[in-house]
């Protein structure tokens, strides 16, 4: 059995936009992860209704799971993980890509159909799921998505600026947050500005695979999010946002759904403001050129 770590992901680009025809670019992220492991225990109770619901949908996928496998699995491994629950980084993708890589045989599937699969298995954790993070995590590399498809980026440039991941340590429901953004795009005004950030949105991701910076979008991308999604931005956290918008050197958006979890700060000087308080700063290495 393959024993590999299956890394957290960061969404950089595209929350929520790519439903207006932006494109969205999220990368594997190494510091975090989760590995099976042999288990003394006979059984680990603690996933057997996951286990129980990967039967059930087993004929569903396009790349059935190897029963004995699963078995194997559920009996005589345990998985642990480091990635934070309930954050945004993909704590339930890592495991989903895991059980995936180890009991399927996707190899001959398009990266839509590997991406239906897994959508399919992770939506056990959030009652629905796209499958894009846990392709990120099966693929480990970088993914970009659009209207036009998805495409694996093995390479994306060094950009001139710092990457942060803000860690708030609020926990969020991340459906309900997409529940009420479906609410908010019933208004004409509000789909129009998300229109906007997709375009700003599309022009980082373009930044990072054509290696030619637009860095004026970063501002553009933080002034609409804090602007026109206040409803995915904690009070805490939405104090520190609004200094930051008078920041020509910082810049700060959303990673993943927001309401808590994590947030990224793009730094042209490097040096973090002092308006960030006590919140857990790490600067990301993109140092991608990742392979399995």
């Amino acid at each position: 059995m393959e024993v590999r770590i299956y890394p957290a992901k960061i969404l950089l680009f595209g929350e929520y936009t790519v439903l207006f025809g932006g494109q969205a670019m999220a990368i594997p992220y190494a510091k975090y992860g989760g590995r099976w492991i042999r288990n003394k225990r006979s059984k680990w109770s603690d996933l057997t209704a996951y286990f129980t619901y990967l039967r059930e949908i087993n004929t569903k996928l396009r790349a059935p799971l190897e029963l004995e496998i699963l078995d194997e699995l559920e009996n005589h491994w345990k998985y642990e993980s480091n990635i934070p629950i309930g954050m945004g980084l993909g704590s339930s993708a890592s495991i989903t890509a895991s059980v995936y890589q180890i009991a399927a045989n996707p190899g001959p599937l398009s990266l839509i159909e590997k991406k239906a699969d897994l959508a399919l298995i992770e939506s056990f954790f959030h009652g629905k799921s796209s499958g894009f993070d846990p392709l990120v995590s099966f693929e480990n590399k970088c993914i970009v998505q659009s209207n036009n498809g998805i495409q694996i980026q093995d390479e994306i440039g060094q950009p001139p600026f710092s990457i942060y991941l803000i860690y708030t340590r609020i926990k969020r429901d991340a459906q309900k947050l997409i529940n009420q953004f479906r609410t908010h795009c019933e208004n004409t005004g509000f789909r129009n500005h998300m229109e906007e950030l997709a375009i700003a949105a599309s022009a980082m991701v373009d930044s990072f695979i054509q290696k030619e910076w637009k860095t004026s979008y970063l501002h553009d991308i933080s002034a609409l999010q804090y602007e026109h999604m206040d409803f995915l931005i904690p009070p805490e956290i939405r104090e520190i946002w609004k200094n930051i918008l008078n920041d020509p050197n910082n810049h700060l958006k959303l990673c993943g759904a927001g309401g808590g979890g994590c947030y990224l700060l793009f730094s042209s000087s490097g040096q973090l403001p002092n308006s960030l308080g006590n919140f857990h700063c790490e600067r990301i290495d993109l140092g991608i050129k990742s392979s399995q």
